[in-house]
């Protein structure tokens, strides 16, 4: 199944260490640095090497660059519809791994812990009312970072306009996962401004824990998420408002685990 990208090419920047016959004969020329069109996967084999080419237009792309053209629409879409949410963001050295040539950028990988509607009902005092309760739970518990097992690949909406394709993500040694969707709520329970209960209700139901690695309908690509499973370390914890953006960092030691009662201490 064809998928558009976009992409700079291999050599387009000297400090990436990919140095092309374009670069030789002329290395002054940047205006072919650009490739826009139709992304073909060569993989070599040999007893030797075994690498993937990415090819945009004839030409070896740099496979950090590539993007793929539904997912910058689907970005923009998101952008433009200036949603709220809570999530958790995997930490860099996960990031990077999760990576997928032509979908989502490593900035913008994440678990939502909750969506929080149109972002335009929160004002300013609301947002930073969130930020300081969140961050108060953080520190007062000494909440780390929080890891998840990422157990299984799906393909959601295919018949839909923004087909993705995500990893299934679930608790690991510890239970972390939920009793930090938990806390979050307690703190954004203490900000009355915007009842919770209408927070609540506006959730997806079930609750499916995921993080969308690429928006696409190439099923393909599903062996390379397979190759992505496993654990996933979360180490902020983000609130976004629209393009308005802040991270708590997770750095405390203690384990997030539930009292007899249901509170968390």
């Amino acid at each position: 199944m064809t998928e558009l990208v976009r992409a700079k090419r291999l050599g387009w920047d000297e400090t990436n260490g990919g140095v092309t016959a374009t670069d030789i004969l002329d290395p002054y020329d940047y205006a072919d640095d650009d490739l826009e069109g139709e992304l073909v996967k060569i993989d070599v084999n040999t007893p030797y090497l075994k690498y993937t080419n990415y090819i945009v237009n004839g030409q070896v792309a740099d496979p950090n660059t590539i993007e793929s053209i539904d997912a910058v629409a689907a970005s923009a879409n998101e952008s433009a519809n200036t949603g709220g949410m809570i999530a958790l963001i995997p930490s860099k050295a996960d990031g990077d791994r999760l990576v997928l040539p032509g979908g989502e950028l490593q900035e913008e990988l994440h678990l939502t812990l909750w969506f929080l509607g149109d972002a335009s009902q929160y004002d300013a005092a609301t947002r930073d009312a969130y930020a300081q309760a969140i961050q108060d739970e953080v520190t007062t518990n000494g909440i780390g970072p929080v890891t998840c097992m990422a157990f299984g690949v799906n393909y959601w909406n295919p018949a839909g306009d923004s087909p993705a394709m995500v990893l299934a993500v679930g608790d690991s040694d510890e239970p972390y996962f939920e009793d930090i969707r938990g806390l979050t709520a307690e703190a954004m329970v203490s900000v009355p401004t915007v009842p919770f209960g209408d927070i609540a209700d506006a959730q997806h139901s079930p609750w499916v824990p995921h993080v969308t690695i690429a928006y696409s309908n190439d099923i393909t690509i599903l062996p390379e998420l397979e190759a992505r499973l496993g654990p996933i370390t979360f180490d902020r914890i983000r609130l976004a408002f629209g393009d308005e953006t802040k991270d708590i960092v997770l750095s405390g030691k203690r384990a997030i685990l539930p009292t007899s009662d249901g509170s968390y201490a």
